[in-house]
């Protein structure tokens, strides 16, 4: 079984990474569970954790596959992970479309119209 989260555009605290998990199952063994970061803008380093901590510890997901996590995502999720000692489960997977998109706007100036 696969499923998909995707956090809102501007995420912070524990809470409201607990939520993201609020219709799942609570054992999620055998799960690889997706989460989708693309559209994830603003977010605390506590809501990273969390996202962490409940999928792979407390509800023991297979694998967790974070998609298109940007470099300060990339680096909480490896250190939350590393802590917790799960670096083995936390995969990450990028698009060929976020790349694109970020230098697009990096051309543009870094200025969303």
């Amino acid at each position: 079984m696969t499923d998909v989260l995707s956090p809102p555009a501007a995420a912070s605290g524990r809470l409201q990474a607990t939520e993201l998990f609020r219709r799942l199952p609570k054992d999620l063994s055998g799960v690889v569970l997706r989460i989708q970061f693309a559209h994830m803008e603003l977010f605390t380093p506590s809501f990273v954790d969390e996202l962490v901590k409940v999928a792979l510890v407390e509800r023991s997901a297979r694998r967790l596959v974070a998609m298109n996590a940007g470099p300060l995502v990339h680096e909480l999720l490896e250190r939350s992970a590393a802590d917790r000692d799960v670096t083995t489960r936390l995969v990450f997977e990028t698009s060929d479309v976020e790349p694109a998109r970020r230098r697009f706007w990096s051309w543009l100036g870094g200025a969303r119209r």
